[in-house]
């Protein structure tokens, strides 16, 4: 589980993000980020309505993507708000392995992290 302070909870911070942030996307998974002026890196989920309509198959989604970044929080550049969007299409199976593969090519896209 992510440590509470590598947490983005608050909405006015993820609408910041979302007005203001630099996009990536790779495959189904999608980052905006901007510079928080802090020391730690604060990460945020959003899963919407497009995702699944069930909010048990959102939530399985959120905990897959925590538990990816959270072996990753220490490579990723410090003093940075990232908000990460998964989404698939109609009728697609979400696989694990090709999400993990998703998001280490986003982030080495977006120079967050390096090799």
């Amino acid at each position: 589980m992510l440590p509470f302070k590598n947490r983005l909870v608050k909405r006015k911070d993820f609408e910041t993000i979302q007005k203001k942030g630099t996009f990536f996307s790779q495959g189904n998974i999608a980052i905006k980020f901007i510079e928080n002026g802090t020391r730690e890196t604060r990460i945020g989920f959003s899963v919407g309505l497009k995702y699944s309509k069930l909010a048990v198959a959102r939530k399985q989604a959120t905990r897959m993507l925590r538990e990816m970044f959270r072996s990753k929080i220490r490579q990723i550049k410090k003093g940075l708000d990232i908000d990460v969007i998964i989404r698939k299409k109609a009728g697609e199976k979400v696989v694990p392995k090709k999400i993990q593969q998703d998001v280490d090519d986003v982030l080495m896209k977006s120079g967050l992290i390096k090799k």
